[in-house]
């Protein structure tokens, strides 16, 4: 089993009276990272960076050059970029790291050389237009790759052409509450279910639906503020985000144990929490006094006590 295993299978023993603190405590110190496990983590560190500054050096290197260079230079320069990283994906082969780390990069590289085409003809496009068309010509490298870093990237390009979508269309409070806003959740949440559904049983890191809960759980928060404080908004959106942050803490708990998406929901919900007691004390009272701040104080150190406490609990009891 791999470490997270190995730690969930020993905290169980410990529950279960079979393994003692003191030997529970020896137990994790033994499954802690090896210097094998650091120097891994040190060459994925340094090969993501070597890489990524890579293609920082091409871009700028356009960039830098960019009234010296003819138009075909400096696309033939961005193209040359992504076909070598191609190329050298092709050759090291999908299943290294090398190989993953390349096309990775190539992937990211459609950006730059669509913002250059976009620059040199002056094609006149809104902003998300990039962005879209950026995440579509990744989906088929995305889907090829089959690698976690390359699903991120490809969520956050998605990500970041709903955003600007909804900037543009909607304008900037709808953009909050309304149909962007939405869409942008949905997307975030249609992807967690893909990946808990498909990627939970391979091994590997939990880094990626960790992230994704954390943007899920942000997003969860600004749509309750809206309806509760946005006269605009539907008054029915704050109580979804807190039914859906309760759904969504229960499968962590129960279906998929994972202590870092507790953490983030519970999070969003008090920060809910809390907004809808000072809006209903708003209501009650346009000018709050000194007893009513009081008041939300005291629920905010009651709620993150109660909350601290819990995980606290669930941190003995759940895989780290």
């Amino acid at each position: 089993m791999n470490r997270t295993e190995l730690v969930r299978h020993l905290h169980a023993l410990a529950a279960a009276g079979k393994l003692p603190p003191a030997a529970l405590a020896r137990a994790l110190a033994l499954a802690a990272p090896s210097s094998v496990d650091w120097r891994r983590f040190l060459e994925r560190l340094l090969a993501a960076l070597g890489g990524l500054l890579c293609l920082a050096g091409v871009v700028y290197f356009v960039a830098w050059n960019w009234a010296e260079l003819p138009r075909l230079v400096k696309l033939g320069v961005l193209e040359a970029g992504l076909v070598l990283l191609v190329l050298a994906a092709d050759r090291l082969g999908l299943a290294r790291l090398p190989g993953r780390l390349a096309l990775l990069l190539a992937a990211l590289g459609i950006g730059p050389l669509l913002a250059a085409y976009g620059q040199i003809y002056q094609t006149g496009a809104d902003g998300y237009a990039l962005f879209r068309g950026w995440a579509l010509l990744m989906l088929p490298w995305v889907l090829v790759g089959q690698s976690a870093a390359l699903w991120l990237a490809w969520l956050a390009v998605a990500d970041a052409a709903l955003v600007l979508w909804g900037l543009t269309h909607y304008g900037f409070e709808q953009a909050f509450y309304g149909v962007p806003q939405q869409a942008l959740l949905a997307l975030n949440l249609a992807a967690l279910a893909g990946w808990e559904l498909v990627l939970r049983h391979r091994r590997g890191s939990r880094l990626g639906p960790r992230l994704i809960v954390a943007a899920a759980a942000l997003q969860l928060t600004v749509l309750a503020l809206s309806g509760i404080f946005d006269d605009a908004a539907p008054r029915w959106i704050a109580p979804v985000c807190v039914a859906a942050a309760v759904a969504a803490a229960v499968v962590y708990r129960r279906v998929v144990p994972d202590l870092h998406p507790l953490a983030c929901l519970a999070a969003a919900l008090v920060v809910t929490i809390t907004a809808g007691l000072g809006e209903a004390l708003l209501e009650a009272d346009h000018d709050l006094d000194i007893a009513e701040w009081l008041l939300l104080a005291l629920a905010v150190v009651g709620q993150s006590a109660l909350v601290g406490r819990v995980l606290r609990q669930l941190a003995r009891e759940l895989p780290r």
